[in-house]
């Protein structure tokens, strides 16, 4: 019996439906796959104006910052944490907030993430990415580094990231390649990020021939917040920035998410390019995954949703604490005010903050 194209479709839809209610099934029974440290810190050595940090309540300003480093979790307490998660938690990602190699026990901390198995990623600006750090970091098998850069040359990098610290960053970036290199160490990686903006939306080319040249495993462009009011681009502006990523698709060879962020510049309405878009036709059967696949802790073991639903004056969801918890992510994962934001944004019933605000591409629902 030869099925047609039809026929073989359905099935492949169905099977499709029934596989994915499998998995987030799995996930919402077994726990997340993996684990944010985010922030770690708010103290940070640079003073980059698109800062999400400016956009705290009003409680939890700049002035406040070395105050919030007290009662921080402990290396300790982190030990407690990561020897607890469930089976399932694969990966550990240290964000930051404010520059995450500020943090006192950064050393101890990525080596206690690697003894538990877990996959390791770091966000940093790469100022203290010093080689005493690179070389620890490949002696314990680290896996993966993304360092934010955002510009090709000084004049431009000093704009978006209020600092002078350019050539040390690519120093630093240059040494770790060489020492990952000579031990051939193909599953350490280290990429530079470029978030699109006023300052430097006519330099993306340049930054990913550079990002190229260097020898950078991979290069990752994001858009910029959309509360970032005078730094979004213009229309005409939004135009030349998709060019320039059409002409930097053409270019690369090393991994990229230029694809990715061609498909934000032109389906999702939040973007200059598609500002007059209604967000109800975009959200319309929808799914967001990322409170089934990921777990946010900060610093002082509070736990939010995601990056969007944090300390900001949008909308702010706590939900919970592990520290009251005995550090236990999975008698977390397992509470019903944490099943129900999950399934919320499972079954694509969003908050307004996810409506106003976040830019990601979301996948259809299909359950």
């Amino acid at each position: 019996m030869i099925l047609s194209k039809s026929i073989k479709h359905g099935i492949a839809q169905k099977v499709n439906r029934i596989t994915n209610a499998i998995s987030y099934l799995l996930q919402d029974t077994l726990g997340p796959y993996t684990i944010r440290l985010y922030p770690i810190g708010y103290l940070c050595n640079h003073r980059c104006p698109m800062c999400w940090r400016k956009n705290l309540v009003s409680k939890i300003k700049y002035k406040s910052f070395p105050l919030l480093e007290k009662g921080h979790l402990t290396i300790d307490e982190y030990k407690k944490l990561l020897s607890k998660l469930p089976p399932v938690t694969k990966n550990a990602e240290i964000v930051g907030g404010g520059e995450p190699l500020l943090y006192e026990n950064i050393y101890e901390l990525t080596a206690l993430i690697k003894k538990q198995s877990l996959s390791g990623s770091l966000i940093t600006n790469g100022v203290l990415l010093t080689k005493k750090l690179a070389l620890h970091l490949n002696t314990i098998n680290w896996d993966k580094i993304r360092v934010s850069v955002h510009a090709s040359n000084k004049l431009i990098y000093k704009k978006i990231n209020g600092s002078d610290t350019f050539e040390i960053v690519w120093k630093n970036i240059r040494y770790y390649l060489s020492i990952k290199n000579k031990k051939l160490n193909t599953k350490n990686t280290i990429g530079v990020l470029f978030v699109i903006q006023k300052d430097n939306y006519q330099d993306i080319f340049n930054f990913a021939k550079k990002a190229q040249h260097a020898g950078c495993d991979y290069v990752e462009f994001d858009s910029l917040y959309p509360y970032h009011k005078k730094m979004i681009l213009s229309s005409a502006q939004g135009e030349i920035a998709l060019e320039q990523l059409q002409k930097v698709k053409k270019l690369l060879t090393i991994d990229n998410n230029v694809e990715y962020t061609i498909n934000i510049f032109n389906t999702q309405p939040k973007t200059i390019l598609n500002k007059n878009k209604k967000n109800d036709d975009y959200y319309r059967n929808k799914s967001c995954m990322i409170p089934s696949e990921s777990l946010i802790i900060n610093q002082f073991g509070q736990i939010h949703p995601c990056c969007f639903l944090d300390f900001s004056e949008r909308e702010t969801i706590i939900c919970g604490d592990l520290r009251k918890n005995e550090y236990d992510v999975w008698k977390f994962w397992k509470q019903n005010k944490y099943k129900q934001i999950r399934n919320n944004l499972k079954n694509g019933h969003f908050y307004k903050t996810c409506i106003n605000y976040c830019y990601y591409i979301l996948p259809q629902r299909s359950f």
